[in-house]
């Protein structure tokens, strides 16, 4: 117990020297971020529904929105949400086609997270498996269960059909080189950025080695969203993953420091998208999401 209570105050000393002008920085990185995350997405659904308008404001606010649940929710229910109202906003879209934009969307990120674990083993002489590809087969182990149990119920050639829309991006490659994957390569530099910025706001040292130890338990912990924040996942990561490069307290400070002010922004962003999708009134736009 009193090293638990050492650990913790030395964690709020450390806290409190922190450099609020880089958190500052990072946050206006961190908005930016988002920004190009929906434009990445925006693409992607346009070009699985070109029979419709689809406007970046209202997929930006159904991102938004569905952030700031993520940033309080401990089981990513936002997504839930950023489905729905994007179905509101993209006419003759369902749910299943524009989940189908979202593993669409996961292609690159997937890809990105590997090279940079790839990168991570090949430096320590390890091997590592890459986390996404676990969750990514889990979610087609499930999707195939999903869709063989609703071709029986005379579903299945719908499911398929809308899910081969949302999943239209992919079969473009020149459309999906030209206007995806640069949004979604800028949009790791800038995740990078944030992160590396947090690491000298909240005095976690280190160079690229551990700034891309940090971005994988970022990447990882949002496979195990089992807290609010990732507060405790992410934590415990980092503390496996530095090992005695860095002590438990520094850990601790740069993760409740980072992740704080972040769901803080989320949940700002969460509130702004609502507004847009409502003119500017929050409550109604709520009770319709």
């Amino acid at each position: 117990m009193a090293r638990v209570l050492e650990l913790i105050e030395d964690a709020l000393a450390q806290l409190s020297a922190a450099n609020w002008a880089a958190a500052a920085v990072a946050l206006l990185v961190h908005v930016a971020n988002v920004v190009v995350r929906t434009r990445a997405w925006h693409n992607i659904v346009a070009a699985a529904h070109v029979e419709a308008r689809v406007s970046w404001r209202r997929i930006f606010s159904a991102y938004a929105a569905g952030a700031g649940v993520n940033a309080i929710s401990p089981w990513r229910g936002g997504e839930l949400l950023r489905l729905t109202l994007a179905r509101r906003a993209v006419t003759g879209s369902t749910c299943t086609s524009l989940g189908a934009t979202i593993v669409a969307e996961s292609v690159f990120n997937t890809f990105a997270a590997a090279c940079i674990l790839g990168f991570l083993a090949l430096s320590r002489g390890e091997s590592t498996q890459h986390p996404n590809a676990t969750g990514a087969l889990l979610i087609f182990v499930l999707g195939a269960t999903a869709v063989v149990g609703a071709h029986y119920c005379g579903l299945g050639r719908r499911l398929l059909a809308d899910a081969a829309t949302g999943l239209r991006v992919l079969g473009q490659p020149g459309f999906y080189f030209a206007r995806v994957v640069p949004w979604q390569g800028l949009d790791w530099a800038l995740r990078l950025a944030t992160m590396y910025l947090f690491m000298r706001a909240f005095g976690l040292g280190g160079g690229l080695g551990t700034l891309l130890l940090v971005q994988a338990a970022q990447s990882t912990s949002s496979l195990l969203p089992l807290a609010p924040a990732r507060l405790g996942t992410k934590q415990a990561l980092l503390v496996y993953a530095l090992g005695a490069q860095t002590s438990s307290a520094a850990v601790l400070a740069f993760v409740a420091g980072s992740e704080l002010v972040l769901l803080g922004c989320n949940v700002a962003l969460g509130l702004a998208g609502v507004a847009l999708l409502g003119g500017g009134r929050v409550r109604p736009a709520a009770a319709a999401a």
